[in-house]
């Protein structure tokens, strides 16, 4: 599973494109924080607190994962290499959960820059150090959960298809679906259940500094969902594969 782990992130970080997404994803949420003025402006609410980088997280997101992920499992059965992967003695869960670290690694580090700003609102609230640090903490916790959630759907989409731009649109599609779609249908028909369904509503609880089992235990059973899926998905192409050779 490291050997797997590394190679994704090697081929992520050896690449000019992987310090280009880090660099142009730090540029949006500062201009948004920063200098954009709008409710999401630090400056314009005069609240020393990040809660506007963790409200507009979950939608960069939409954007970052699905472009990490797409090529986790469809580049190599694009490129063949999944067959030589398949047949060494490695077992398939950890072939899934070695991308699936790897990129929930990646989602973590891109926002890593991000923790440059604490230093800003220390020095902004008045009086000096004047924010609140829990919120803060449940933030990030809120976002790391949500970056694995995504990278589990991610991995999914991409045992799907061997092209990677169908992996992407999928990713897009099913994370759009929970983040905004669920909710929209609760307006509609007032089920409980889509309300439950809604990521939304159990990440804006977790970022508020709510630590809710609830919240937990959705995200949890998301995360192990899809990536049963994808274990299944992959034995399947090995199993067709192991017959075709037959």
């Amino acid at each position: 599973m490291y050997p797997i782990f590394k190679k994704e992130l090697k081929n992520f970080f050896y690449n000019l494109e992987g310090y280009l997404v880090i660099i142009i994803l730090f540029g949006i949420t500062s201009s948004i924080l920063w200098l954009i003025p709008s409710e999401l402006n630090v400056f314009e609410n005069n609240l020393a607190s990040l809660y506007p980088l963790f409200k507009i997280s979950p939608i960069l997101l939409i954007l970052l994962m699905p472009s990490v992920s797409m090529k986790m499992i469809s580049s190599e059965n694009l490129e063949n290499t999944m067959i030589l992967l398949l047949s060494k003695p490695i077992e398939i869960w950890k072939i899934i959960f070695g991308k699936y670290l790897a990129c929930c690694l990646i989602g973590l580090i891109s926002f890593f820059p991000t923790t440059l700003f604490i230093v800003t609102i220390y020095f902004l609230g008045e009086p000096i150090g004047n924010y609140d640090l829990g919120s803060l903490i449940g933030s990030y916790i809120g976002l790391a959960i949500i970056i694995a959630t995504f990278s589990a759907i991610g991995i999914f989409c991409s045992t799907l298809s061997r092209n990677n731009v169908t992996s992407l649109i999928l990713t897009c599609f099913l994370l759009v679906c929970f983040l905004f779609g669920f909710n929209i249908i609760f307006k509609q028909f007032d089920l409980e259940l889509f309300s439950y369904l809604c990521m939304t509503n159990h990440y804006e609880s977790i970022s508020r500094g709510v630590i809710d089992s609830r919240d937990l235990i959705y995200f949890i059973s998301l995360n192990l969902v899809f990536l049963f899926f994808s274990i299944k998905k992959l034995s399947y192409d090995n199993f067709q594969l192991k017959n075709n050779r037959i």
